[in-house]
């Protein structure tokens, strides 16, 4: 089961990557934003795809949005903050080009997410 479910957020998570991605690439390059700015709509976005994939499919909880998007969202919100630290770091500090910034947050996010997610958010044992 276990393998199973890492493998299903695997899936969305790529999928949310991939939007992500995608979204701050245009804001990037096309509306002329910066990475950091670009990264927050871009995450918010992925963030809503995320949820519901992982509620529905991933994780198959029935119901309880009271319960579940609470968790859900604090952990995307330190998933967020943790986001805008590295690329802010990584762009604006170190001067790293804005899709290396994107490759650490594509390695670390995601992990972060399913420990957290599988272990507290979607626990039955956590209700």
């Amino acid at each position: 089961m276990l393998l199973q479910r890492l493998l299903k957020f695997g899936l969305t998570g790529g999928l949310a990557t991939v939007t992500h991605v995608l979204l701050v690439w245009i804001g990037v390059e096309y509306l002329g934003w910066s990475a950091t700015l670009a990264t927050l709509p871009a995450f918010l976005i992925a963030l809503l795809l995320s949820y519901a994939l992982n509620h529905r499919w991933t994780f198959q909880a029935q119901g309880r949005h009271d319960h579940y998007f609470p968790r859900f969202a604090a952990i995307a919100i330190g998933g967020l903050i943790l986001n805008g630290l590295i690329m802010y770091s990584l762009t604006e500090r170190l001067h790293l080009p804005y899709p290396w910034a994107l490759l650490v947050i594509v390695l670390v996010i995601p992990l972060f997410s399913f420990i957290l997610n599988h272990y507290w958010t979607f626990n039955p044992q956590s209700q």
